[in-house]
């Protein structure tokens, strides 16, 4: 399973399109959560709940950095995948890097395809620090 992180602003038009282009291109098993930081009006829920996407709205919009790691922080799945509102996904994408981080333990993150002329692979990295060490290295501030 992978979570799929959501930070929006409000664009109830674009996520849900985001949405759509997840549901229609992706295999995996997934949860959905976003960050709902409308300063304006809330998202339209109702159109969101029946995607099965779990909303949160904090007190005051958050920074996308702050939005990510609230998404971290209540995620349930092991591997989580942030993307913003306003893209789409093509077929099978999320399953090819879910597929990657799955057949390489040794990696810790995962971004879109590079294409490279006739090459496409994965941008990875390896030996990633995770958040909660940074915390007890005081990096995070």
């Amino acid at each position: 399973m992978i979570t799929i992180g959501i930070p929006s602003a409000g664009r109830s038009k674009k996520l849900l399109k985001c949405i759509e282009s997840i549901d229609l291109n992706t295999q995996a098993d997934y949860e959905f959560i976003v960050i709902d930081n409308s300063k304006h009006a809330p998202l339209n829920h109702d159109r969101l709940l029946k995607n099965d996407v779990k909303v949160i709205m904090p007190e005051i919009p958050l920074s996308p950095s702050a939005s990510r790691e609230l998404i971290g922080s209540v995620a349930t799945s092991e591997y989580i995948l942030y993307i913003d509102e306003d893209m789409t996904v093509s077929k099978d994408s999320i399953d090819q890097l879910l597929k990657f981080m799955l057949d390489n333990s040794d990696v810790s993150v995962v971004g879109g395809l590079l294409n490279e002329g006739l090459y496409e692979y994965p941008i990875a990295c390896k030996g990633f620090t995770p958040v909660h060490d940074t915390r007890l290295l005081w990096l995070d501030n």
